[in-house]
């Protein structure tokens, strides 16, 4: 039964990535709908309680990855509203659970870190080469790339509360009453995964900034270079003159 819907999802959703990404006249109303839309499917889905094996196991990449695409998409076509933003980031942190999030983040993190070095330098270094970047990412104004990679790597909150199964569970409580279950939130089975999902989010943090240092050493041997070069020229003109 669940394969069967499993299989349904991914077709709404094929086709509502395809909608995104190929029309070109949306209108803003409903841009901000097919966003909802998405937030509120994954919430559905990715929200604890989790079981082993439930709906939300199944679909967990799935669906994050077409909520960031056409997220991205999105902020290039019509940028989300700061309202939008605030309900990603609030919902995010209650998917802070799924290891699923932590792969997604730390992979729209290094494309737009990318296309953000790029930007800056206006040279040819990157964290990435240009054909892995999605088309939505490079064809982000400077501005919209600026927003879009500030907010994202925000959406998680503080990455240390990861390895904090009290702050993670903070957003539990209403949700176990729900489902009926009495537990200490913090004792939830789904947060187990929270060592690993720590470590996963501080490589992808470490891999931003390894991106960093690598521009930062591009720019000194480029200076060095540029002042060797200069010392070299300035050398032979006086040792011309002196010829003279």
């Amino acid at each position: 039964m669940i394969s069967r819907q499993a299989v349904l999802c991914h077709q709404v959703l094929r086709r509502l990535q395809s909608v995104a990404q190929d029309s070109t006249k949306i209108e803003k109303e409903t841009w901000d709908e097919i966003l909802r839309f998405l937030l509120a499917v994954n919430d559905i889905l990715l929200a604890p309680p989790s079981k082993k094996d439930d709906m939300g196991s199944h679909l967990c990449e799935r669906i994050l990855t077409a909520l960031f695409e056409v997220w991205l998409l999105a902020c290039d076509r019509c940028f989300p509203s700061p309202n939008l933003w605030k309900t990603l980031r609030e919902l995010c942190c209650t998917w802070r659970h799924r290891g699923a999030l932590v792969e997604q983040w730390n992979r729209t993190n290094l494309f737009l870190t990318s296309a953000m070095l790029r930007l800056i330098l206006v040279l040819p270094f990157a964290a990435l080469p240009e054909e892995e970047v999605p088309s939505a990412v490079s064809e982000l104004s400077g501005e919209q790339l600026a927003q879009a990679w500030y907010r994202f790597l925000h959406l998680l909150g503080n990455p240390v509360d990861l390895c904090r199964p009290e702050v993670v569970s903070q957003g539990f409580y209403g949700l176990l009453e729900e489902a009926d279950c009495i537990m200490d939130p913090s004792q939830s089975p789904c947060l187990a995964a929270l060592p690993h999902i720590f470590h996963r989010a501080m490589a992808g943090i470490a891999t931003l900034v390894d991106a960093f240092l690598g521009a930062t050493v591009f720019l000194l041997t480029h200076a060095v270079i540029e002042m060797v070069v200069w010392a070299i020229r300035h050398k032979v003109g006086c040792h011309e003159a002196t010829c003279v």
